[in-house]
């Protein structure tokens, strides 16, 4: 039987995606606790909001970042520079970052992007001269 070299990585998203849900809403305390207890279980990436559009979700991301020192502390943000610029200030005290990024696709005009238009608006930071 052949050895398996493949890890699962698991990743939480209930700290930005859990306050999709109407009528729940986490402080930074709360989030501070669900981060520290996520870390505790193992969690490898840890998601915990959307700092390039809400204040409060880049003052948490910047908070935890600096509590967490095993699990990656993760943020998502669309392909557009400016939000992408300001979570990597918000993951700047982590140990261990990550960007989560998305493009958003509307399916009524599919055409309206090419491929290499969608991978442009990601590979941005490639060609880019800032430094964060």
């Amino acid at each position: 039987m052949s050895e398996n070299n493949h890890k699962v990585i698991i990743f939480d998203t209930t700290m930005r995606d859990g306050e999709l849900t109407p009528g729940v809403k986490m402080n930074l305390q709360q989030k501070i606790i669900i981060s520290q207890l996520l870390e505790e279980m193992g969690v490898d990436i840890i998601e915990v909001g959307y700092p390039g559009i809400y204040q409060k979700d880049f003052d948490e991301v910047f908070n935890i970042s600096k509590i967490i020192k095993n699990s990656t502390i993760c943020g998502l943000a669309s392909s557009n520079s400016n939000e992408i610029i300001t979570l990597a200030e918000a993951i700047k005290p982590a140990i261990r970052a990550r960007i989560h990024t998305y493009t958003s696709v509307n399916l009524k005009n599919q055409s309206k992007l090419s491929k290499e238009e969608v991978l442009d608006s990601h590979l941005y930071f490639g060609k880019s001269e800032k430094s964060v």
